[in-house]
């Protein structure tokens, strides 16, 4: 498989081992990729050993979609839109074409994202922490976008897991269930019906 900038790479079996190219030279010799997973920045690496991994299966070619959903533009609220539009007015001055290779090198990444905390007047952090997740997922403008469905929030429903939700129960045994959707269904038909329910002694 030809590989290019966004493909995303897979390390053996592990689905938290993913890597994304970000620049390829024009020999195809190296390439700067970034884990997705990890807030370090990208690093070199050989485009030869790379695809060597390939054709012995230690590497595999991801499926974009698998890992990052597309964003629907009429889907995003108004203060999702503005944190994107915020973000990407900064990273649209400083992860441009004509900053690559060498943006991915520490000490002018370094000073690329110093001028820009300054000119917009944000942290440095701030800055590094756009240019991060703008690599991540995808070197696009709705790369930047918030993943608002994976904060908590009140009134907010959660996403239920194995483990059980909320504290221990203090003064009988079990350890209880968490409120799914059905759950909560049965729950609205029993009250709809005026059964009392009684509590377990």
């Amino acid at each position: 498989m030809l590989l290019a900038v966004n493909s995303l790479l897979q390390y053996g079996e592990n689905p938290k081992q993913i890597e994304r190219i970000l620049w390829m030279d024009a020999k195809r010799i190296n390439c700067y990729a970034i884990d997705i997973f990890s807030d370090r920045y990208p690093m070199l690496k050989s485009l030869r050993e790379i695809e060597q991994g390939i054709l012995e299966g230690t590497i595999h070619v991801a499926d974009q979609e698998q890992w990052f959903a597309p964003v629907c533009d009429d889907l995003l609220s108004e203060k999702a839109r503005e944190h994107m539009e915020t973000a990407w007015s900064i990273i649209e001055k400083i992860a441009v074409s004509e900053n690559e290779p060498a943006i991915f090198e520490p000490h002018l990444r370094k000073q690329l994202i110093k001028e820009a905390a300054d000119s917009f007047s944000v942290s440095e952090k701030t800055v590094g922490r756009y240019l991060r997740t703008f690599w991540r997922k995808g070197k696009t403008k709705y790369a930047l976008a918030p993943s608002f469905e994976k904060r908590g929030g009140r009134g907010k429903p959660k996403a239920s897991g194995q483990a059980k939700r909320g504290r221990p129960r203090k003064y009988s045994q079990g350890e209880g269930i968490n409120i799914t959707g059905d759950v909560e269904q049965i729950f609205v038909i029993v009250s709809s019906s005026g059964v009392k329910l009684r509590r377990a002694s």
